[in-house]
Formats: C-alpha cells, structure tokens, sequence
C-alpha cells in the first residue's frame, strides 16, 4: 500500500517544545508517504537539545506519544502498482 499524505499534525506544537532546535520533513502534502526501512525513507528528522537532560527526555516523550496519535493525515490508501523485487 502507498499512502498519499494529506497533512501534517501538531507540527506548530513540536515547534514550540523548549527543547525544540529543527525538524526537516522530507514528506510534503500531497505526496506518498512509505513505510520507514532506512534513513532515507524516513519522512522527517527532528533535532532537540537543551543543557537540561530532563527537559530533552520530556521533550521526547512527549513527541513520541504525539506519534503514537499521529502525526500524519493520510489521504485514501490505494494499492500500489508497483512489483516489489
């Protein structure tokens, strides 16, 4: 299955996190979100940093359980096309 991102979640949430540094999305609306295998398939990267280890943890769980709600709306799944080798 591929799945075509129809938006992102709560990205102005993360952005807001003390801890917050950058966060690159290599996956724009729009276009098909894949199944992470690899670093190169991965449809963002997040950096955080803080000189308080626990602001950095709280921070990341945090995120995660975002994650787990999603943090991407998909648009209609549509079986792929393509053979897989």
């Amino acid at each position: 299955m591929i799945n075509l991102l129809d938006e992102h979640q709560n990205l102005g949430y993360i952005k807001k996190l003390i801890s917050f540094v950058t966060l690159k999305l290599n996956v724009r609306p729009g276009k098909y979100l894949k199944k992470t295998v690899d670093l190169s398939s991965m449809p963002g990267l997040l950096i955080l940093s803080h000189e308080s280890k626990e602001q950095v943890e709280s921070d990341y769980n945090l995120v995660r359980k975002l994650e787990q709600k999603g943090l991407f709306v998909l648009a209609a799944s549509q079986e792929s096309k393509t053979t897989k080798i």
